[in-house]
């Protein structure tokens, strides 16, 4: 599924789940040689990285999850 698509119908539908932030418009980045993805909740309004394993990090730099 495309990334904006998911990111609309988790909104539609107030998901807890976590897509693409910035309106589904948000691409992958490395860190440290791991690759990490911004994302959001719509359902917890909570934002996060999504990194290596489906984890997602409050603060990928320190490795806080959430």
């Amino acid at each position: 599924m495309h990334q904006l698509t998911a990111y609309r119908i988790a909104e539609a539908e107030d998901a807890d789940r976590w897509v693409p932030a910035n309106g589904g418009t948000e691409t992958p980045f490395t860190f440290q040689r791991r690759v990490y993805l911004y994302v959001y909740n719509h359902a917890t309004g909570q934002h996060g990285w999504l990194g290596p394993g489906d984890i997602v990090y409050r603060d990928f730099r320190t490795g806080e999850m959430l």
